[in-house]
């Protein structure tokens, strides 16, 4: 997997030149609308909110310290230490892979930074975690989860913190590779303390982590809704609905429409996750329209024989099960070949460049959590606030949808700290959570202590319009007429 993965982030570096074979007019497109972050891969640093103060490793220990900006992209105007709120107290310390290996990698340390304005947060630091591939081939897709959730530590810290206690956050990148990413893990909890892991995007070993996790009573606020033991986990506190709900959420509507013969494209760089979903696709309501899944890779140079295979099979509702790029690229290879069925994408995979990419403008997105669109929401209100002030450079995605959403559960659920929080008070207020929608940010959860997470299976549904993500639904959820997850 190493070194499919390292072949992949050079074949994308490729693409970014706008060299991909195919149609060049259509990857330079491509490229130009994914510039800056989507193609950037093997760099150890993820987005630090301006104003933040980092200190990021690298693999081979010979990274400098200094505030990190999203791979790939230059600093926004007025990003940068100048633009943080005054009395801001955020901190961040990043433990990243980089290019030095499995277990090489070095978890960087920062205090709370500056002096805390008064009446703001002003009681011991609370340590969290997060993880995930926020470098290399899987970067550009992840990436934005690490940034949102360093934009909403900041903006928490400037607001009081969780119940007056400033948060510290450990980034870990594991630059996809699972040796790596458990060494991150046990240095997080062993070695820096963390409280709880927060808006994780655990891809490759999931289980593995989750069991060491529960071992050492820790509690996993968020996980990408990707797998069903994220939602039978005991120590697995997600804030989605599963996405193989959301998915037949929306194409069981496409049978009722008379698109009855559907297909699946899933990539093989994460086939652990997108072979598990193909799969529970065909135990849901349409598995029987399901008339053929394809697997594919993120790198391909062409799509062209995976069009042809669909177009001959009369598929003409397909779900895509990759990335924003690779999806473009898809959608974009299939109308070459006259191939123009319905398409859908989760919104987890909806990158920041999304909405500027035309071949995906008519693609329905089943969100995980809530659009970036002002809805009258002070919750949502919150997130494009905070992202404007913190990160301007960073851009609206799926993942960063989610990671904030991660983060205010966790403050949900610690807005009562004791002066000296520990992991099993964390745990007792989460099992206290009930059909929770954190102010609109989220479909309803509960959390039960021996059953998991319950949640209905709906999805927020997001589109684009004129460069922007949109709400063709507003808040209004579109529910599947049942749930695959055997805890529900």
């Amino acid at each position: 997997m190493r070194g499919r993965l390292g072949v992949a982030a050079l074949v994308l570096g490729v693409f970014a030149a706008g060299s991909g074979c195919g149609s060049q007019a259509s990857d330079a497109e491509i490229a130009e609308a994914l510039r800056g972050p989507a193609l950037a891969a093997g760099t150890g640093a993820v987005a630090a909110a301006p104003g933040t103060t980092t200190t990021t490793t690298t693999g081979t220990e010979a990274g400098a310290a200094g505030a990190a900006s999203l791979p790939g992209q230059a600093p926004a105007d007025g990003a940068g230490p100048s633009a943080a709120v005054p009395g801001q107290s955020g901190s961040a310390s990043t433990a990243s892979a980089g290019s030095g290996g499995p277990g090489k990698a070095a978890a960087g340390t920062a205090g709370a930074a500056g002096a805390k304005a008064p009446g703001v947060a002003n009681k011991s630091p609370i340590k969290i975690g997060t993880l995930g591939p926020y470098s290399g081939v899987l970067g550009a897709l992840c990436a934005p989860a690490a940034a949102a959730l360093r934009t909403w530590v900041s903006w928490k810290n400037a607001n009081g913190g969780v119940n007056g206690h400033p948060i510290e956050l450990i980034v870990g990148d594991d630059n996809a590779d699972p040796t790596t990413g458990m060494t991150l893990a046990k240095r997080m909890v062993e070695q820096d303390k963390i409280l709880a892991i927060v808006g994780d995007v655990i891809i490759l070993n999931y289980d593995q982590i989750q069991e060491y996790m529960e071992s050492k009573n820790i509690p996993m606020i968020g996980s990408m809704g990707t797998l069903q033991s994220m939602f039978t986990a005991p120590n697995q506190f997600t804030v989605s609905s599963y996405a193989g709900d959301a998915m037949d959420a929306v194409m069981s509507r496409w049978v009722k429409e008379g698109a009855d013969k559907l297909g699946i494209a899933y990539c093989l760089e994460v086939s652990i996750i997108c072979s598990a979903l193909s799969e529970d696709m065909k135990k849901t309501s349409i598995g029987k329209n399901i008339v053929g899944t394809y697997q594919v890779s993120l790198v391909a140079p062409s799509y062209t024989s995976v069009c042809l295979q669909m177009k001959q099979a009369g598929v003409q509702g397909a779900a895509m099960f990759m990335d924003t790029a690779g999806a473009a690229r898809l959608v974009k290879d299939c109308a070459t070949q006259g191939f123009t069925p319905k398409w859908t994408i989760l919104g987890l995979d909806a990158t920041p460049e999304y909405p500027g990419i035309p071949a995906l403008k008519d693609v329905v997105i089943p969100g995980a959590t809530f659009p970036p669109v002002d809805l009258g929401k002070p919750a949502i209100k919150e997130y494009l606030q905070g992202m404007a002030a913190y990160a301007p450079g960073v851009g609206y995605s799926g993942m960063g949808s989610y990671a904030w959403s991660a983060g205010q559960m966790f403050a949900h659920a610690g807005r009562s700290f004791s002066d000296n929080p520990t992991s099993q008070e964390l745990f007792e207020s989460l099992w206290k959570v009930r059909n929770e929608d954190l102010g609109g940010l989220i479909g309803p959860v509960s959390y039960v202590k021996g059953k998991g997470t319950i949640t209905k299976p709906c999805t927020f549904i997001w589109g684009v319009d004129n460069g922007k993500f949109t709400a063709p639904n507003g808040l209004k959820q579109t529910c599947s007429s049942s749930s695959v997850l055997p805890n529900q």
